[in-house]
């Protein structure tokens, strides 16, 4: 991740006259840790519309990645399990609680249907392909163009028992705490990028890596992931 984000952090800030530096965790609940100490002035990612965050530390949406995400199910090639029934009391290794691809949209699915699966908690998505590659998961539930890219290498070995439809990719949010300058400027710069000569090169070159496509960014608002804010104050609730 660090490989890929860093160029096109270093593009967009010297774009918008700012140090971006990349911060993460070396995992899931690390970086949540951090996210919710309000570590991060800018992030990429669904988990700040975490109804403790919106509140507490007012993240709000700048703008979308390019292109679409979507949740799987996937399961070993040579699994019994043929249809989503029968993973019905199995284990499904999936995201932590909090991720919004690999963990709410899957699981919202599964209730919806009233399929009952034993989780099992992986932080992100390297480790779980490799886990899987290996044959220690036999379910999962994954980011479908992450988990894919990842095994590109052995596309034979798993099968797609389910596949949500598309949503809109990640968002990208600033804190409040943010001059509304320094927003407004980063945001053009992440909206120019895909425009710019210099800009689609380091995109391209960043993509050639296995993980997230980084396609370039649109202009978004709150109203553009209204659905996904309302999932994660329904799933805080249910937590209650």
């Amino acid at each position: 991740m660090a490989a890929q984000l860093n160029p096109i952090l270093e593009w967009v800030g010297n774009r918008a006259g700012v140090v971006l530096d990349m911060k993460t965790g070396l995992n899931f609940d690390e970086t949540q840790r951090h996210l919710m100490r309000g570590q991060y002035d800018f992030f990429i990612g669904y988990p700040a519309f975490q109804p403790e965050l919106r509140d507490r530390l007012g993240y709000r949406v700048l703008a979308k990645l390019k292109g679409s995400a979507s949740a799987a199910i996937v399961v070993q090639a040579d699994s019994p399990y043929k249809q989503l029934l029968d993973i019905q009391g199995q284990e499904l290794v999936m995201a932590r609680r909090g991720v919004f691809i690999s963990n709410l949209l899957p699981a919202a699915m599964l209730a919806k249907q009233n399929i009952q699966v034993v989780p099992k908690y992986m932080s992100n998505q390297t480790a779980l392909a490799t886990e899987f590659k290996i044959k220690r998961i036999n379910a999962a539930a994954v980011s479908w163009s992450v988990f894919s890219a990842l095994m590109r290498d052995r596309p034979e070995q798993y099968r797609v028992l389910w596949r949500s439809g598309d949503v809109l990719n990640y968002p990208l949010l600033v804190q409040n705490s943010v001059p509304l300058g320094v927003a407004e400027r980063v945001q053009q710069a992440f909206v120019d990028m895909a425009n710019d000569e210099t800009g689609r090169a380091i995109l391209a070159q960043v993509n050639q890596r296995s993980g997230i496509k980084w396609l370039g960014w649109d202009k978004a608002s709150e109203a553009d992931y209204a659905s996904a804010i309302a999932a994660y104050r329904q799933l805080g609730a249910q937590d209650q």
